[in-house]
């Protein structure tokens, strides 16, 4: 079932895992509406604190190999959102970016 989604540029998504389970699960992972690929944007206003590409998801050493390529956002309001398991990020760190803007 597709549902509104404001991380990812068409609008819409559909969850394929959501919170709990059996492996405590702490995010949502999401895929395009009738599960595409899209592009995944910023849910606010805010700055890059991380953005790493070069990573495949089971690949790596240390605590952020499991995100793959990811980017992390202080957003205006507090809140600090990660988006991960990106094809690559297109933002850097230190830069502002605005509501739906492409993360990756």
């Amino acid at each position: 079932m597709s549902l509104k989604c404001s991380v990812l540029k068409s609008g819409f998504c559909e969850i394929t895992q959501g919170f709990g389970g059996s492996n405590n699960h702490r995010g949502l992972d999401l895929v395009g509406k009738g599960y595409t690929i899209d592009d995944v944007v910023s849910c606010k206003p805010g700055t890059v604190l991380m953005a790493v590409t070069g990573y495949g998801n089971g690949e790596g050493e240390g605590v952020n190999w499991r995100y793959g390529n990811f980017v992390k956002i202080q957003h205006d309001d507090g809140t600090v959102c990660l988006y991960a398991h990106l094809e690559r990020a297109s933002v850097s760190v230190g830069h502002r970016v605005s509501k739906g803007q492409t993360l990756g």
